[in-house]
């Protein structure tokens, strides 16, 4: 994540594509590529696109690292008359209502289940300890103009991260995986104001975060929103959970 655009090696997207970045040092302090799709239309064309940069907010591994993991999505994408299959990598987290030791649910973004129509192979998300589960789509946005997605774990996961809405932060956490690598957390990222109902910061991710976490800055930090798109330069924009915890409200027991 980064207050500055550097030289790009090359653009990738945010939603779909099937370029991914390659990741030249990750290291406490990570030199990553960074880069998020510019608009709706980027976001249907592939996942994150790339940068190279420096940033000392950027770390490979931290909390809440046990609460964020990877979502491998079989998708099929029609060009020209012909269906292309591929695999869609994301970034999904473990999420309550209230403070709860497990849950079974997860958010994550829209546009990383957009293409999936195979019902008979299954989304998996994958824990940063390795563990894999294969979950199901319950709800979600139907659209760039929403961009947020639940899903449902055959089990309960411990760490979810509660939901809470605040208005009035000034500043957010933003953790998601770019394509397969280390969990990347970038902290004190500015809120810079809105982008029509959305929230946009000054910190720059990954590809593969899309569905990644924006947090607020607490030492217990709660879960603010679904990461989902940026501008390529100095921006990325979260979903903030306001959106849409009266959607998803039904689906959460009382254990969650």
């Amino acid at each position: 994540m980064s207050r500055k655009k550097p030289e790009a090696p090359d653009a990738a997207h945010y939603p779909r594509t099937r370029r991914a970045a390659s990741l030249l040092a990750l290291t406490v302090l990570a030199l990553v590529l960074r880069e998020f799709p510019a608009s709706e239309a980027d976001a249907a064309d592939g996942d994150s696109p790339a940068e190279t940069a420096t940033s000392p907010g950027l770390v490979a591994t931290a909390a809440p690292a046990t609460s964020l993991g990877r979502l491998f999505v079989p998708a099929i994408r029609y060009e020209n008359g012909y269906a292309r299959h591929y695999d869609e990598q994301c970034s999904a987290t473990i999420v309550s209502l209230v403070a709860a030791e497990t849950s079974h649910l997860l958010l994550s973004a829209w546009h990383c289940l957009e293409d999936y129509r195979d019902l008979s192979r299954a989304i998996v998300f994958e824990t940063t300890n390795g563990a894999r589960y294969d979950v199901h789509l319950l709800a979600s946005g139907g659209g760039m103009h929403s961009d947020w997605a639940l899903l449902q774990l055959p089990v309960a996961l411990p760490y979810p991260l509660t939901m809470g809405a605040d208005a009035a932060a000034r500043r957010a956490t933003l953790a998601g995986f770019p394509h397969g690598e280390a969990l990347v957390v970038g902290r004190e990222c500015a809120i810079t104001g809105r982008d029509g109902r959305d929230w946009r910061t000054d910190c720059v991710l990954l590809p593969g975060a899309s569905g990644g976490a924006a947090l607020s800055t607490a030492a217990r930090p709660a879960y603010l929103g679904v990461i989902s798109r940026g501008d390529r330069k100095t921006q990325s924009i979260f979903v903030p959970v306001e959106r849409f915890i009266d959607h998803i409200r039904s689906h959460f027991s009382v254990t969650d």
